[in-house]
């Protein structure tokens, strides 16, 4: 350890000119930022304006009464249809974000989701909340 005043100046010099240099560079990239418009910071993006028109879902269930039973349709988390569906009768969903179909006996009814049967596992006969969400592909 030297106590030389002439020793320990020129690091202090140094460290002390590099962080005055840092805060102009930080100063004169705000102020260029600013010139440019760009209040945004670059990790920050806009979001959607309330009541904006979103892009609407493609998802379309097709529920078909093979037997009589009570069907309960959500479509975006409103009330769509809730009643008794008979055989050879059919609701269709408007296309949508999501849609949730419930069925007491899936053997009483058809599911079509998107043009396609939906055939779930495990036993047919118990009752099941069927939920379908576009995923946006």
């Amino acid at each position: 350890m030297s106590s030389e005043p002439g020793r320990e100046l020129p690091l202090a010099r140094v460290l002390g000119g590099g962080v005055l240099l840092l805060v102009l560079g930080v100063l004169v990239l705000r102020f260029v930022g600013t010139l440019l418009g760009d209040d945004l910071e670059s990790w920050e993006v806009k979001a959607p304006v309330a009541g904006a028109a979103q892009r609407a879902g493609t998802a379309v269930v097709k529920v078909r009464g093979v037997e009589r039973q009570r069907v309960h349709i959500e479509v975006d988390g409103a009330p769509f249809f809730s009643g008794l569906l008979r055989a050879g009768e059919s609701k269709e969903t408007p296309p949508a974000h999501e849609i949730s179909v419930e069925l007491p006996d899936l053997t009483r009814s058809v599911v079509i989701y998107n043009g396609a049967r939906v055939e779930p596992l495990g036993k047919l006969t118990a009752g099941r909340r069927l939920v379908f969400i576009d995923d946006g592909s």
